[in-house]
């Protein structure tokens, strides 16, 4: 057994979990490690409650392997570890990232940048107006709109990305060979050729409430930020902002009416700190990060000293060490960093986001 799919298994092993799997990879090294321990080894090594441990044991008792695999080659789904250089880089940066995503799409999946859009399930022509008007410049702006598909906001605003022209990324809270709700057989067709539907659990699972918090930790995990056009006050979309404040992402709440049930979550998030948002130029300006730590004068000498970039992940610093003023061809940025070719495209496209990189023709890139 290979570590992918020792990591498939892991992943469908009921009571386990994501940061459960990574906290027995890290003592055990690798995946197939895991199921290979013993009872008692397993015991002394995670901690794990005895029901959780059982189920490792019998895991061939509860986790049809074979039919998986079957199910993912048949429906054509691609499978991405958190082991794989591709792996979301955003995503990997999270509490609690998934372990496996199975991705439905007829096209390479981009995941940056996106910006996921989310609220109520019972949209007002207000509501719609402004998720349509949103995504789609959004859409035109470049962005991947990120959603769940669900009915009202989050449908809308992947339509609205489709009908631009643009890339969308439907999470889902079930199996993505399952379409929740089935009336958006359609549109799911539609994502999978202009964007992906993305799910961590496996081809058979049904929706059930306790996936969609699972489900809302990616939506905003794959996001720079996430915006609520309209909610109440006990939208779901909400807790998608909980997940994006603990990740650090940016929170943006476009405002409503204040005697409206549909506006209270929104005008709540607000009130408690959420970038109010307007129109497009609202949110665009709130991603350009602050990028240099003080206001510098520059003195009349020979070379101005150049301004450093700040709020820089450390690799994001160590590629944009590598560059100058000079084009440097990412072959020779690849090997002087030594990070893979899909990690290190992810960086060069958030440091070209950030404004203070870009690239020139044959694949060389400088400082700005």
């Amino acid at each position: 057994m290979d570590n992918r799919t020792a990591l498939i298994i892991l992943n469908l092993i009921p009571g386990l979990g994501p940061v459960g799997i990574q906290n027995l990879i890290d003592k055990l090294g690798e995946p197939r490690a895991v199921l290979e321990m013993s009872e008692n080894g397993l015991r002394k090594a995670s901690g794990l409650r005895r029901s959780v441990l059982k189920n490792i044991i019998c895991w061939e008792k509860i986790v049809d392997i074979e039919q998986e695999l079957a199910l993912i080659k048949e429906k054509g789904i691609k499978i991405i570890t958190i082991l794989d250089d591709e792996y979301p880089f955003y995503l990997k940066n999270i509490h609690s990232p998934p372990a496996v995503l199975y991705i439905k799409s007829n096209s390479p999946v981009e995941f940056i940048p996106s910006i996921a859009i989310v609220g109520t399930r019972k949209a007002s022509p207000y509501g719609e107006k402004i998720t349509k008007e949103l995504s789609m410049e959004l859409s035109l702006r470049g962005f991947i709109i990120v959603s769940g598909m669900a009915r009202g906001i989050d449908s809308i605003a992947h339509k609205a990305a489709l009908d631009a022209g643009g890339k969308t990324i439907a999470v889902l809270g079930c199996g993505v060979g399952i379409v929740y709700p089935k009336e958006n057989v359609e549109l799911a067709e539609q994502i999978q050729k202009q964007g992906a539907i993305i799910s961590e659990f496996g081809m058979g699972t049904s929706p059930s409430r306790e996936n969609f918090p699972r489900r809302n930790r990616i939506i905003s995990g794959l996001s720079l930020g996430v915006i609520v056009t309209e909610a109440s006050a006990r939208s779901g979309s909400l807790i998608t902002t909980r997940f994006a404040l603990e990740q650090g992402r940016e929170v943006f709440s476009v405002p409503g009416k204040i005697n409206a049930q549909n506006s209270e979550g929104v005008n709540g998030l607000i009130k408690h700190g959420a970038k109010l948002v307007q129109n497009v130029e609202d949110v665009l300006t709130e991603l350009q990060p602050t990028m240099y730590t003080n206001k510098i004068t520059r003195k009349k000498t020979r070379e101005n000293a150049p301004l450093k970039p700040a709020n820089l992940s450390p690799e994001e610093k160590k590629i944009y060490d590598t560059l100058s003023d000079e084009p440097v061809h990412i072959d020779k940025i690849m090997d002087k960093t030594q990070f893979s070719i899909g990690a290190l495209s992810q960086i060069l496209l958030t440091l070209e986001l950030k404004k203070i990189i870009k690239q020139v023709p044959g694949k060389m890139f400088i400082r700005i």
